[in-house]
């Protein structure tokens, strides 16, 4: 890379000085013989499912987050060791998680010795299954907690307890998965940063944990700052989606409208994305590099619908870039470009969505790259290669989508 470039992350100078001497790398069909299902990206590693149920990882592996019992960074997908059929991955930056074919939960990384070991109580990590099989692990060496909402209604809740996030009436850690409010039917649930919110299936919503700043939006902060049981907020329904991210909430309901409370939405860097009502996109947050995708960089206090489209199907934000998927298996992304994580063939940031070439089931983001599989089944990476996360022999950026080896 150009000396002119090695103290300037970003700007129009660099961007096309690196332009320049990048040569773009046309997009090359993976072996045709394989077929991939899922794709799971973390911040410097990515693993992903093949057809026949078999998981591959690849990428940092210096916690032996890659599951092939060494910590030697991995720039090709390789079997993850033990072999077995797999259903879900979730991958961390530090361990990674996976769920058989027959329930059983295996994690790697961390202070293990990187090969899958089943997960037992106190290993550390705070993981969960959802009722639609999907499995997703939050914090790691201990720190978070997870909860999920099981077959039939039940909501369950594991790990760090210190504000009273797992609900239980307590504040002691929980290594167990431990049942909340049992008089309650749940259908969704979702963490925030030491407090936890969930539906139920009548449409009301409850919060509970750290309170102070007022996250839990029951009114009830200057009494208490944390609370150990789930709290009511207000009393009535129609409740849809929820969205913690740090210490703020937003909440949607059924007619479209929404509500937020809690701390400054602007403290995370990243900003937040989801798919509310009706299909329409909404991001808020810190937007110095546009990845709120509204056009401008001008940072967003609450949710804004990001152009008009109600056709989106699902998002992931990176580090300061989002990526999302229509309807029509276009997808879409936008924000940061520093090291080509949009796809779009530049290293321009973006303030509004840029289709990325192709059609696409899905998508994962780490820190400053992403993964999709595209509707022939075919498995693609973009963006930095620094730990080789994109599966090729080079650590070279990528700003269009290329083949893992």
């Amino acid at each position: 890379m150009p000396a002119t470039c090695d103290n300037v992350r970003r700007g129009s100078r660099c961007a096309v000085l690196l332009l320049a001497v990048l040569t773009l790398v046309a997009p090359a069909r993976a072996e045709a013989a394989v077929s991939w299902s899922l794709v799971a990206a973390g911040p410097v590693s990515v693993c992903a499912l093949r057809g026949d149920r078999t998981l591959w990882c690849w990428g940092g592996n210096e916690y032996g987050q890659v599951g092939d019992g060494t910590t030697v960074d991995r720039n090709e997908p390789v079997q993850v060791a033990g072999g077995g059929r797999w259903r879900a991955v979730t991958v961390g930056s530090r361990h990674t998680c996976g769920l058989r074919t027959d329930g059983s939960l295996w994690c790697w990384g961390d202070d293990t010795s990187g090969t899958p070991a089943t997960v037992v109580p106190g290993d550390g990590h705070a993981c969960g299954v959802r009722t639609d099989g999907t499995l997703w692990c939050r914090g790691e060496n201990g720190a978070g907690h997870a909860c999920g909402v099981r077959t039939g209604g039940t909501l369950w809740c594991r790990g760090e307890n210190g504000a009273g996030q797992i609900g239980d009436g307590g504040t002691r850690d929980v290594t167990e998965p431990v049942r909340v409010h049992a008089d309650l039917t749940w259908k969704a649930v979702a963490t925030g940063s030491g407090f936890t919110c969930a539906l139920t299936v009548a449409g009301a919503l409850w919060c509970w944990g750290d309170d102070s700043s007022g996250q839990l939006g029951d009114g009830t902060r200057t009494t208490h700052l944390f609370s150990d049981v789930p709290l009511r907020v207000g009393i009535g329904t129609g409740w849809d989606r929820v969205v913690p991210a740090g210490d703020h909430t937003c909440a949607w309901r059924t007619d479209g409208s929404r509500r937020c409370w809690g701390g400054e939405p602007l403290r995370q860097p990243a900003g937040t994305c989801t798919v509310g009502p009706g299909r329409g996109l909404w991001c808020w947050g810190s937007n110095r590099q546009g990845q709120v995708g509204n056009g401008d960089t001008r940072n967003v206090p609450e949710p804004v619908r990001v152009g008009r489209a109600a056709t989106w199907t699902s998002v992931s934000t990176g580090d300061e870039f989002a990526c999302g998927r229509r309807t029509d298996a276009s997808l879409w992304c936008w924000g940061d470009n520093f090291h080509g994580q949009l796809g779009d063939g530049s290293l321009i940031e973006r303030h509004a969505p840029v289709r990325v070439a192709g059609s696409w089931l899905s998508v994962g983001t780490g820190t400053s790259h992403a993964c999709g599989i595209r509707t022939d089944r075919s498995l693609w990476c973009w963006g930095d290669n620094e730990h080789m996360q994109l599966g090729v022999a080079t650590v070279t950026r990528r700003p269009v989508p290329v083949p893992p080896a």
